[in-house]
């Protein structure tokens, strides 16, 4: 509606960024202790192998605020980071605070994380594994609060698995931890293969 408020028409989508903010995961785990698990290898993740892990010692001990999979030029790039640090260190927002507290995270003094997915190129395009069709992510799916958490469950699903490493020998058959609310029935995101070229 605004763009054709303004006259503007929408060609295509170059890249979505797609977020989620908590103060603990679903099943009670502090975002703090899933990355200083995923550090000590108590933790592992399923797909996205290469990752980017930071943090400090200026406390006497490390503490890891920040881990990113995949690279800024992959179609799917993942980050989980201590937002509430991100915007002491960089900039305020206030609007973000507001929409916080509207939500009823508690403030006082407790940090706020977020799962940040960046979507570009073929990572845009998904298969539908019922139809075979292949459909490109749309203004319409942008639409509504539900439309882009149901995007969001659906590549959590695929993008942010963790697993729990002592339960068995493989790590795709030990337990995954339950992160998410994924009781909406949403599509398994499956982006189309990124291209590769060759010199």
């Amino acid at each position: 509606k605004c763009c054709r408020d303004a006259g503007i028409t929408p060609q295509n989508i170059s890249r979505i960024d797609l977020c989620a903010d908590f103060q603990y995961f679903k099943n009670g785990m502090h975002p703090s202790t899933l990355i200083k698990g995923f550090a000590a290898e108590k933790y592992l993740k399923i797909g996205q192998p290469r990752f980017t892990l930071h943090g400090t010692t200026e406390k006497g001990y490390n503490y890891y605020n920040s881990v990113l999979f995949g690279s800024k030029n992959s179609s799917v790039y993942t980050r989980f980071y201590e937002k509430s640090l991100e915007m002491k260190e960089v900039k305020q927002n206030d609007w973000i605070v507001d929409c916080w507290r509207d939500l009823g995270f508690d403030l006082d003094g407790k940090q706020v994380w977020r799962v940040e997915f960046s979507i570009s190129g073929p990572g845009r395009k998904n298969l539908d594994r019922n139809t075979a069709e292949i459909q490109e992510i749309s203004l319409s799916d942008l639409s509504s609060r539900d439309k882009i958490r149901a995007l969001f469950i659906s590549l959590s699903k695929r993008y942010f698995v963790f697993t729990k490493a002592d339960t068995a020998t493989r790590k795709y058959n030990q337990q995954r931890l339950e992160l998410f609310d994924t009781t909406i029935e949403v599509e398994k995101w499956q982006p189309l293969p990124a291209v590769r070229k060759t010199v």
